[in-house]
């Protein structure tokens, strides 16, 4: 039986709650997530981001967490994001970043159909400008994306991401738009530009077709690490198709 980590006590208001986390070494993480969904279905002091944190930190470690569990503690995090974005406090703070993130379909497959490209971009959006980013472009192609964001330093770049391809991912499953199970691959490319680059950069991600007919998404993806001088191992930068 798995060993009680006491470091989850941090997520409990309600007293009953705290008494038997702090304890019962004995009980299960399977049980465990049973009696907090029931704790805080009678505990209104529970808040909603409190809930989502106990289900994330649970899905680390609890190879009983089922797939639907996990899936649906992502519906929460991402119907929740735009009401737990909350004004930050940051007077005499002035920054300019321009990230140009870029991350692929899973196994470089050509999924991203014209039907429904332009509805995932506007989604994709929404996540950014819920984060409290602008996005200032996006495009691709039907296996990969590109996405130029104004960022805030309130977040960071792989907790954004995360968000970006999380619920985006999620977006496109529950809608059922691909033939079954739709996820990006692991990663991502972001690189930084000055303010006298962003025009080129947008340019860049409006005419991805253009650049593609000649160049497919891997060449173009060890051309950015070349130029920005990142190190890699080509033999694992990129998944081979399967």
């Amino acid at each position: 039986m798995r060993k009680f980590n006491k470091s989850v006590t941090q997520y409990a208001h309600h007293p009953g709650m705290e008494y038997w986390l702090k304890n019962d070494a004995s009980l299960t993480t399977h049980y465990r997530d049973d009696m907090w969904v029931e704790t805080s279905k009678t505990t209104p002091r529970i808040a909603q981001s409190r809930r989502d944190d106990m289900w994330v930190e649970t899905s680390k470690t609890s190879p009983r967490t089922t797939q639907s569990r996990r899936d649906d503690m992502w519906v929460k995090k991402c119907i929740f994001a735009k009401n737990l974005i909350k004004p930050i406090d940051m007077a005499n703070t002035y920054t300019q970043i321009h990230i140009h993130a870029v991350f692929a379909v899973q196994n470089r497959f050509s999924l991203i159909q014209k039907q429904w490209k332009e509805e995932m971009n506007q989604y994709i959006t929404g996540i950014v400008e819920n984060n409290g980013h602008k996005l200032l472009q996006i495009g691709g192609m039907p296996d990969h994306v590109h996405v130029l964001i104004g960022m805030q330093p309130t977040q960071s770049i792989s907790s954004m991401l995360q968000d970006i391809k999380g619920c985006s991912s999620l977006w496109i499953n529950k809608k059922n738009l691909v033939r079954g199970k739709f996820s990006w691959q692991e990663g991502y490319g972001a690189f930084s530009y000055g303010k006298s680059q962003v025009n080129d950069v947008i340019d860049y991600i409006k005419n991805q077709e253009i650049h593609h007919k000649k160049r497919t998404f891997a060449d173009e993806y060890l051309e950015f690490l070349k130029l920005f001088e990142i190190e890699y191992d080509e033999r694992y930068v990129l998944k081979n198709p399967e």
